[in-house]
């Protein structure tokens, strides 16, 4: 089903004269979110490489800086890989986690140097990002993070690009006449 149709659904449900266009699509959004907070589907999949810098503990998700990941829709990890940067042909390695940070920290010295073999979440802030530990790693590595994301649905009217538009609309009708209703 195209969004616009979508969006025909859910205004003669609420009432055409009730919803302006920017409320309407907030609505749509919020039921989207909604959608995908029950679990990490398959449309939400995507990874990101990223450079592992040497003596460089912490990389930020909401960062473009060096040792930022630039990931502004980041719902949560699946897996962290990691291989040489200088192999011509890498092997990845599994870096273990998301651990918890308290659990990990006790195990490696603030100074610990090495090849990355766990990583944490850290949540606590508003530019959550991923502690490597050991703390240093000892050299540059590339690294590759596999997470979902969250989604926002086509700009236009005419499109049914998203995986929830094609398949599962009414679901999407259902919480975005919800959001309306609760206005």
């Amino acid at each position: 089903m195209k969004l616009g149709e979508v969006r025909d659904v859910v205004r003669e449900h609420v009432g055409r004269d009730k919803l302006a266009e920017p409320i309407l699509d907030w609505c749509l959004q919020r039921g989207l979110r909604e959608i995908e907070k029950h679990d990490n589907f398959y449309w939400m999949e995507a990874n990101q490489l990223f450079q592992v810098i040497a003596d460089q503990q912490e990389y930020r998700f909401n960062s473009n800086l060096e040792g930022g990941l630039n990931i502004p829709n980041f719902k949560s990890p699946e897996l962290l890989v990691v291989s040489d940067r200088t192999a011509t042909d890498p092997t990845w390695d599994e870096v273990v986690g998301p651990e918890m940070i308290q659990d990990v920290k006790l195990n490696f010295a603030e100074t610990a140097e090495g090849k990355p073999a766990f990583w944490s979440l850290r949540e606590d802030v508003d530019d959550p990002s991923i502690l490597l530990w050991p703390p240093k790693p000892d050299q540059a590595y590339r690294g590759q993070l596999y997470y979902y994301q969250w989604t926002s649905l086509p700009a236009s009217t005419l499109s049914d690009a998203h995986e929830v538009l094609r398949r599962w609309p009414e679901a999407l009708i259902y919480l975005a006449t919800e959001q309306a209703m609760i206005l």
